[in-house]
């Protein structure tokens, strides 16, 4: 059959009501990680250089478990896009950085000139990040809620240096060991760190700015990983909680300090009133409403490690996120090899899927039943369909649309020359 040329795009609005990326090994998930943002990159230049036509920039927090997403799975990568840029639209569209990595001295030099290292001080971590990441018993979250509460931001280094010949009565020994083996990977970390420089304050900048970062997680492990992630997404959506929750910027002040840990807020907070404030920096100026703010996509990958149903019983801030998301302009964008071990709750509330190729007929039944429209009698289409075509399901279209992801480099080819100058060409578009 003949394939129609026509650009099948995602409207903004709908991101914030989260999508799925669904495919096994080899079905073309990276290749459409890429050509995403490409897209989120080519929605951000065209609203910097059409200034009055009001269009909204996105923001992308994408991690890259393989390292491919800078270099590029072929040919050409996101850093031949940055490469093209002039100065003043890399400054604009890019800005000082995109490229996030444990070791900086690691990259190669072209990427290495737009890299930060990545670096998280303990007291930026909150006891709901790691029950997100991981289950504790009662006792064990009993004890590290105990410990937050008297220490406060230093509560990580409280438990790991508490002598064990402290512990007195409702704590058990076990109970104390057994934490202290949960954050012991912390002490080993590179990422994690109990004082020096956090990355975390760029990260809201740019985040809340409209700008993409690629963040290299091949050398993480994957506690690390969901971490990081975690901690991300949580600040994230607390500080626009905090604005959502506030009339003016004196109550966002307010506000911050009794959701996020100080010291960041304490950083942070003149910046935030300048992306926040309505009508200027003082205390009496209104807020924006979130909902006018960047949207942010945040990818989580391997997805059924933290977005499992034990996982999503308790205190999960992706629980939260999946709800409640859209009211502060922040949407996850679920990447998965398995359908059926996600939570119910997660499924529930995705708004968007493309699905790619699946392993088997397992997977194959649950994209089927979760699908936000009926695409029931489709599973022939499952297991004859080849890298990169997959089945786009959404509730705001009636009929599901099969389609083909490009190839990166093909379209970057293509549109390279929207990088090197102000001139456009006129697309056909369809809207999904």
């Amino acid at each position: 059959e003949d394939t129609l040329n026509v650009p099948v795009k995602i409207p903004i609005m709908y991101l914030p009501m989260h999508v799925g990326i669904f495919g096994s090994t080899g079905s073309g998930k990276s290749n459409l990680m890429m050509v995403l943002i490409k897209s989120i990159i080519d929605t951000n230049l065209d609203a910097i250089r059409k200034p009055n036509a009001d269009k909204p920039r996105l923001s992308a927090f994408c991690i890259d478990p393989h390292d491919e997403f800078a270099k590029g799975v072929d040919k050409y990568g996101i850093q031949s896009i940055v490469n093209d840029m002039s100065s003043t639209t890399r400054s604009d569209v890019i800005g000082d950085f995109y490229y996030l990595t444990t070791h900086k001295s690691a990259t190669t030099r072209d990427i290495r000139a737009y890299t930060r290292e990545i670096r998280i001080l303990y007291s930026e971590i909150q006891p709901r990040d790691l029950y997100s990441i991981r289950e504790y018993t009662s006792e064990m979250s009993s004890f590290i809620d105990a410990q937050y509460h008297a220490a406060g931001e230093n509560w990580i280094e409280s438990i790991l240096s508490m002598d064990e010949d402290a512990v007195s009565g409702s704590v058990t020994l076990g109970t104390l060991r057994a934490v202290k083996r949960r954050l012991s990977f912390l002490e080993r970390s590179p990422i994690f760190i109990d004082s020096g420089t956090s990355i975390l304050d760029e990260i809201f900048y740019a985040m809340e700015t409209g700008r993409i970062l690629v963040v290299n997680t091949s050398l993480m492990s994957d506690t690390e990983q969901f971490l990081l992630t975690t901690v991300v997404t949580r600040t994230l959506s607390d500080m626009r909680r905090a604005l959502k929750s506030s009339g003016n910027l004196g109550d966002f002040d307010t506000q911050g300090q009794k959701r996020l840990p100080h010291s960041f807020f304490n950083r942070v907070k003149q910046k935030a009133r300048t992306f926040y404030g309505k009508d200027g920096v003082a205390d009496s100026s209104e807020v924006r409403d979130p909902r006018k703010l960047p949207v942010i996509q945040v990818t989580v990958e391997e997805a059924p490690s933290i977005l499992n149903p034990v996982l999503m019983r308790g205190q999960s801030v992706f629980k939260d996120i999946s709800r409640q998301g859209r009211k502060f302009n922040i949407g996850l964008l679920v990447v998965s090899q398995q359908v059926s071990v996600l939570d119910n709750v997660i499924l529930s509330q995705m708004n968007t899927e493309i699905n790619l190729r699946l392993g088997n007929e397992r997977e194959i039944k649950a994209c089927i039943e979760n699908a936000s429209v009926n695409i029931t009698g489709f599973e022939n289409e499952f297991r004859v369909m080849s890298r990169g075509e997959a089945i786009v399901t959404a509730s705001y279209r009636e009929l599901p649309l099969p389609a083909r992801i490009p190839l990166f480099d093909t379209v970057y080819e293509k549109d390279r020359h929207r990088y090197k100058d102000n001139k456009t060409k006129k697309e056909e578009e369809h809207i999904l």
